[in-house]
């Protein structure tokens, strides 16, 4: 397209179009595709500027279907978008890992030694890893954490394997850029047992709550996972918290105002809520929130206490899970709340009712360069892989008919992109023209004086 425009002025009219027009444009022509799927190109689209987004997950037992949604974080929290999960999970729901950079890290637990999906629902791409190489010898529990190496933008997922107590654990770690799990079970910190929650992603590194393995009180602690550097640090709780913990009902960790916070839910259900003003540093913590759900008014002849935050909005208010099972959305400042609409199963299975999963969501192109994709390939690279096939019998008058069609949508296509080119390009060209007269009427008015 360097006939038409220069590559700079044509970067910056696709990094202004929506996701779904940018994949569109990828089956237009080679040169285009060749461009979109730079991780140049990818990298400029990830780091613009673009509106906020919530991403909800939760299951219905009727029928039986896992739920990915993603709201506009906006007043009326509008529903953005849906996604189809391309891949059956051997259990009723996935297990999240994570989100970083509009990437879900999943885990099935339930098959057979795991496996493990990295998966854009922007773009519909997703890659399966590998199984790992430790898959020990009898029963064992396994620890995950996902996110980006921002130095090398890579991404990467850390496995932690604990075998039984006073057995150093085993760690694996699979980079996107190489493929395959890497064994580096000499950084391992011993006598750790982390406890059943997702992670937080947050500075670069995966953070968890754990309890070391001790005979009489067991201190609890933060521990991270630094995703460039590949080594494990800890973060101390707060003084109170150290000792004791797990006498509580539920403890974890989210992210509120780009700050890590730590939530302890008590049995009388009655919510603390930590926030580390300074990251790392074990003396910022202070205690945002002491919320007892008896003084929430929301419907008393219903038995309702919050019981979990999620995630915290752009307004502020704070997105919750119920008792029920509901989302809600609570301003703690003014005690309202708001009945989002959504919800974990009302079946009676205890197993569904963890499935609500709430996370802030940036849509992105990542995973768009990756010609493998597993689950659901890309209408460009399908019809580019179908010319590589060669028809048999029967096939080829199908196939030359699909060609066809196909050509034809991508002859549509590249028409109207062409128009909107020319469109920018006139545009871009009367700017140029005003700031030469604007220059020549400047050096004219110097001239004069």
């Amino acid at each position: 397209m360097s006939e038409y425009l220069p590559q700079e002025l044509m970067i910056d009219i696709f990094l202004r179009l929506p996701i779904k027009s940018i994949l569109r444009f990828t089956s237009v022509c080679q040169s285009w595709y060749s461009l979109l799927t730079t991780p140049h190109f990818i990298s400029m689209h990830l780091n613009r500027k673009q509106d906020d987004h919530i991403l909800v997950r939760h299951f219905s037992s009727n029928p039986e279907n896992e739920i990915y949604t993603l709201f506009s974080d906006n007043d009326k929290l509008d529903e953005y978008a849906q996604f189809d999960l391309p891949f059956n999970c051997s259990n009723y729901f996935f297990d999240i890992v994570g989100t970083c950079n509009g990437i879900l890290c999943l885990n099935d637990e339930m098959c057979l030694w795991s496996a493990f999906y990295l998966w854009n629902p922007s773009i519909r791409k997703s890659v399966k890893l590998p199984n790992p190489t430790f898959r020990g010898d009898g029963s064992f529990d396994h620890t995950l954490g996902f996110g980006l190496d921002s130095v090398t933008n890579d991404y990467k997922v850390v496995r932690i394997s604990q075998t039984s107590s006073g057995i150093p654990p085993v760690v694996e770690l699979y980079k996107l850029s190489t493929g395959v799990w890497k064994d580096i079970s000499d950084v391992a910190l011993s006598h750790l047992f982390f406890c059943n929650e997702p992670q937080v992603y947050m500075n670069g590194a995966s953070h968890r709550v754990a309890f070391m393995w001790e005979k009489g009180p067991s201190p609890s602690m933060i521990v991270s996972f630094n995703m460039h550097h590949e080594t494990f640090f800890l973060i101390m709780l707060p003084n109170s918290l150290v000792y004791g913990i797990r006498q509580q009902c539920g403890v974890f960790l989210f992210v509120s105002d780009e700050s890590l916070c730590l939530v302890n839910h008590k049995y009388d259900r009655t919510t603390d809520i930590w926030m580390m003003k300074e990251y790392a540093d074990e003396e910022s913590w202070v205690k945002q929130y002491n919320i007892s759900s008896s003084h929430i008014p929301y419907e008393p002849e219903v038995n309702h206490y919050l019981i979990k935050p999620m995630a915290t909005r752009k307004n502020g208010e704070m997105l919750w899970k119920e008792c029920n099972g509901l989302l809600v959305s609570v301003n703690h400042a003014d005690e309202e709340i708001k009945d989002l609409g959504v919800h974990d199963s009302i079946d009676n299975n205890h197993l569904f009712h963890d499935s609500l999963y709430v996370n802030s969501y940036k849509e992105s192109l990542v995973l768009l360069d990756k010609w493998k994709d597993y689950c659901a390939e890309d209408a460009y690279g399908e019809s580019f892989n179908s010319r590589k096939r060669k028809p048999k019998g029967g096939r080829k008058k199908l196939l030359k008919t699909n060609a066809k069609n196909r050509l034809r949508i991508a002859s549509l296509l590249h028409i109207s992109g062409l128009l909107y080119v020319l469109k920018m390009k006139g545009k871009w060209l009367q700017r140029k023209e005003r700031k030469k007269m604007q220059v020549k009427r400047h050096s004219l008015a110097i001239y004069r004086h």
